[in-house]
């Protein structure tokens, strides 16, 4: 398990790219990063990314990052698999200005699904109660309680990820078939239901790197004709979702017509594609 807690200051620069595009950028890579262990084996292509986006009632964590709010944050649980022993991680995602904060720590699925329910959380709750890890559950829970925040979408998504192995100051990341849906089982081990496919067939792709942006990732854009966009896997999912009427500001999911449906045909042609089969190994 990676160190929780506070992490360091990021930048993040994401792209829209097909998937010719992504095997000219992977090339590229090979020489300055290497596979992340955590994709499961040398033939593996990735792992498997699993969200629970928290908001108030009106969806006010949205719409400060519709606003352009330099100082904004998400509240989120991340896991990578559904199986019921492995660690669930409550992380507040901080911009500030053009810089990334993020506080994680991790907690158990039982804990989870007992918090998704209404209930809250305690040091005990935490898998390695250590300083760093206590500051980010108060935080979160503070946060989550300021907002009076209730889950609100589940997201899904296969991720290649690229890193330097000696420092961890570079990665980058390809995410493939980002799928949402309404949260509306309040368990932590039940996927997305009738998940919509958020970015089509787009690769997303995220350059991240703390301290200076690296002189060789300004030639990989410059090389493959990149050009920065928005690609806000809650806030677009959120907003697909909505206009398919599964979800609305202060309610609950709405139930599926057949209007709904025929959308979510439009999104991506393959948005009923199980993630877990991009995956060679589980993180």
């Amino acid at each position: 398990m990676r160190n929780q807690g506070l992490q360091s200051e990021r930048f993040e620069l994401k792209y829209h790219v097909s998937e010719r595009a992504s095997a000219k950028i992977r090339n590229c890579l090979r020489s300055r990063l290497s596979p992340d262990p955590h994709a499961g084996g040398p033939k593996a292509r990735g792992y498997s990314v699993y969200s629970i986006y928290f908001d108030s009632r009106d969806f006010e964590l949205r719409q400060r990052t519709l606003n352009g709010d330099r100082n904004r944050y998400k509240l989120r649980m991340r896991y990578y698999d559904l199986e019921p022993t492995s660690p669930v991680f409550l992380e507040i995602k901080r911009r500030q200005g053009h810089a990334i904060l993020k506080e994680r720590c991790a907690i158990s699925r039982e804990a989870a699904d007992h918090f998704l329910g209404g209930g809250t959380l305690a040091p005990d709750d935490l898998l390695d109660p250590s300083p760093g890890e206590i500051s980010a559950l108060q935080t979160f829970e503070r946060q989550a309680r300021l907002l009076n925040a209730r889950p609100i979408t589940k997201v899904c998504y296969g991720r290649e990820a690229w890193e330097n192995e000696e420092d961890h100051d570079v990665r980058v990341t390809f995410d493939r078939d980002v799928l949402t849906a309404p949260c509306t089982d309040k368990r932590v081990s039940s996927p997305p239901d009738d998940p919509l496919n958020v970015f089509g067939r787009d690769v997303i792709l995220e350059l991240k790197f703390t301290g200076r942006y690296p002189l060789w990732m300004a030639e990989l854009v410059r090389h493959c004709n990149l050009l920065a966009g928005s690609a806000a896997k809650y806030v677009d999912g959120l907003m697909l979702l909505e206009e398919c009427g599964r979800i609305r500001p202060g309610t609950s999911t709405l139930p599926h017509s057949s209007q709904t449906r025929n959308v979510r045909g439009n999104a991506g042609g393959n948005a009923g594609r199980n993630v877990m089969a991009f995956a060679g190994g589980s993180r």
